[in-house]
């Protein structure tokens, strides 16, 4: 499950909780509205995570099983484009840092971990067009390879 906002960091008072799948090798997300509070000064993960849970209809609490413990906080700078045949998107991730919320009970939002220098391009199109997606890639001097924020954000908290 990710929690998921846009904008300020300690503005997430229109978050989204996402729950991730696959099938037949294809992702896709089931999202839900949600907020949280940081300005309340009784904000606590625990109580905040419990009030999201609550709110959830049956399939949301279903998909959200027993886990109710923050890992991190993810952010980055995001810019979109998308190819003139409106078919394939792109995004580049860049200025990724992660905030520590293990072990806390208000949330992490002053000390934040870089994940390096670098950019994540990252392409994308709905599966009647991997033709063209895959015709592309194949055009691209790139490596492509698998990544995720939150694995890496996770080897860079347990190392720093």
């Amino acid at each position: 499950m990710r929690i998921r906002w846009y904008n300020q960091l300690d503005d997430a008072n229109k978050a989204k909780l996402e729950f991730k799948h696959r099938q037949g090798g294809k992702g896709y997300k089931v999202t839900f509205d949600t907020q949280f509070d940081f300005d309340d000064p009784g904000f606590s993960w625990t109580k905040a995570l419990k009030l999201s849970f609550d709110k959830l209809p049956e399939q949301g609490q279903l998909l959200w099983g027993v886990e109710h413990t923050p890992v991190l906080i993810c952010r980055y700078t995001r810019q979109y484009f998308i190819s003139n045949c409106q078919k394939i998107r792109a995004t580049f991730d860049k200025n990724i840092c992660v905030y520590d919320q293990r072990y806390k009970a208000d949330a992490n939002l002053n000390r934040s971990v870089p994940l390096g220098d670098y950019v994540l391009l990252e392409l994308k199109a709905d599966a009647e067009f991997d033709k063209e997606l895959s015709r592309l890639l194949a055009t691209c001097p790139l490596r492509q390879s698998r990544h995720s924020k939150y694995v890496n954000g996770i080897r860079q908290l347990m190392w720093q």
